[in-house]
């Protein structure tokens, strides 16, 4: 609803297995981005080191678009080397996390994606190539 104030909770870790050590994060809320970072360093699959983070902004049409982008490949990384997100939350700002509406982000959903993009890719390279 215009005008509405959100809250947008997220958790993040990194990809500890690959560069760079730092990871960042950019989330962009109707055109605002805040940017994040996370330390991979002593982490491992059972030590992530989760951590928590927090925005609150405010709706500006009926439909308001939430972007997260991480991208490492300036400083060496590959597409799957950059932030990893769990427990997206979107609601009212202070309330607790069952009155928020939690934002799916299966792997399935993830992988999917990522072989759209990577198709895409693949074909504009070919097309390119083939001129």
């Amino acid at each position: 609803m215009p005008g509405t104030t959100y809250q947008l909770s997220f958790d993040m870790a990194g990809n500890f297995a690959a560069p760079p050590v730092i990871k960042p994060l950019a989330v962009t809320i109707n055109g605002v981005t805040s940017n994040f970072t996370f330390d991979t360093t002593g982490r491992s699959g059972s030590a992530m080191g989760w951590t928590t983070h927090t925005l609150t902004f405010v709706a500006d049409d009926l439909a308001s678009t939430v972007l997260f982008v991480s991208d490492v490949t300036a400083s060496g990384g590959s597409l799957n080397a950059g932030a990893a997100l769990d427990n997206v939350r979107i609601g009212p700002p202070g309330a607790p996390a069952a009155a928020a509406v939690a934002v799916p982000l299966d792997w399935v959903q993830w992988l999917a994606a990522l072989a759209i993009v990577m198709a895409v890719a693949v074909g504009m390279r070919r097309r390119a190539r083939n001129r």
